[in-house]
């Protein structure tokens, strides 16, 4: 089987191969954890803003928003919160 990519596609991960990056100092070096350390600074209101205006979609049928399926997990609580979606890709959330 041979996967496509989609022509508005933005590779993340594998933008880096062939560059060295399994070393962590070379990783940083082209920007590995940018979007983390970006993370960081925000509020998690923030962080599921940008979700929500990044366009970012689930993989199944329905392509539902993925900043949306975030701004459903309550958000005043006090302890960790984390939601899972497939375990393709786990959504963390912190409330």
């Amino acid at each position: 089987m041979h996967l496509v990519s989609h022509p508005d596609e933005v590779k993340v991960v594998s933008k880096r191969f062939g560059k060295g990056a399994t070393d962590l100092d070379r990783y940083l070096a082209l920007d590995g954890y940018k979007a983390v350390q970006k993370a960081l600074g925000m509020q998690p209101d923030g962080i599921i803003n940008e979700v929500k205006n990044s366009g970012l979609r689930g993989r199944g049928g329905a392509g539902f928003n993925t900043g949306l399926k975030w701004s459903f997990v309550p958000k005043h609580r006090n302890t960790f919160s984390a939601m899972a979606t497939k375990a393709s890709r786990a959504l963390v959330k912190i409330v």
